[in-house]
């Protein structure tokens, strides 16, 4: 399994640049390029029913890893659109962070 460092430098290297002038999430279809990495990384780490749907969220679950009777741990991922980081996000009930 390659090292955090070595993933993360894969990471960057996928262009997942967004388009501020649009109203759609993701705003660009190469944002599923890393989104499918990650979701196939999930996989492979063993999480379980690691899935991306249409609007390039990621999800999946982390089974508990004892004998003891406790929930799943779950995750969600999504590609935030370019300008809603500092700008009034144009895509309609997108709060601004």
């Amino acid at each position: 399994m390659p090292s955090a460092k070595d993933r993360f430098l894969r990471y960057v290297t996928i262009d997942t640049q967004s388009a501020y002038d649009q109203d759609v999430i993701p705003s660009t279809k190469k944002q599923f390029d890393l989104a499918k990495v990650l979701v196939k990384e999930l996989t492979e780490l063993g999480l379980q029913d690691a899935s991306l749907d249409e609007n390039c969220y990621m999800m999946a679950t982390l089974p508990a890893n004892t004998t003891n009777k406790i929930p799943a741990i779950g995750f969600i991922a999504h590609m935030i659109p370019a300008g809603c980081l500092r700008y009034p996000c144009k895509t309609q009930n997108y709060p601004s962070l």
